[in-house]
């Protein structure tokens, strides 16, 4: 029989705190708050390996102290005022990257994203 992980909410683990387990994989997924605030989901596995450390913040922070390049974390509030430029669809992708800092690469994903949610 495999061993099941029971996990308590707002239990730290690493920079990130568990919240729930996720709606459509239970056992295999759940929701965690990185400690920049962002709420994201992803496999316990990867977690308590460590293969998953945060949302993607530190990602950004090593390679801002690497280059020095300043790069916006995709919040939720940056998310949705792209998605709202998506929704418009009177910006080209090159003016909303121009308007909200961020890069092609993920604005193509989040616009990517909205699409198959609708």
């Amino acid at each position: 029989m495999k061993h099941k992980h029971i996990y308590i909410p707002n239990t730290k683990l690493g920079n990130c705190v568990y919240l729930a387990p996720d709606k459509e994989e239970p056992y295999a997924k759940g929701l965690f708050r990185c400690k920049c605030g962002v709420e994201f989901t992803t496999r316990y596995n990867l977690i308590i390996s460590r293969k998953t450390k945060s949302c993607g913040c530190l990602k950004i922070e090593k390679l801002r102290a690497r280059t020095g390049k300043v790069i916006k974390p995709i919040t939720p509030e940056l998310e949705a005022a792209i998605i709202a430029d998506v929704k418009l669809n009177e910006l080209s992708m090159r003016n909303i990257v121009e308007k909200h800092g961020v890069s092609v690469g993920r604005v193509g994903k989040i616009k990517n994203k909205y699409y198959a949610n609708s």
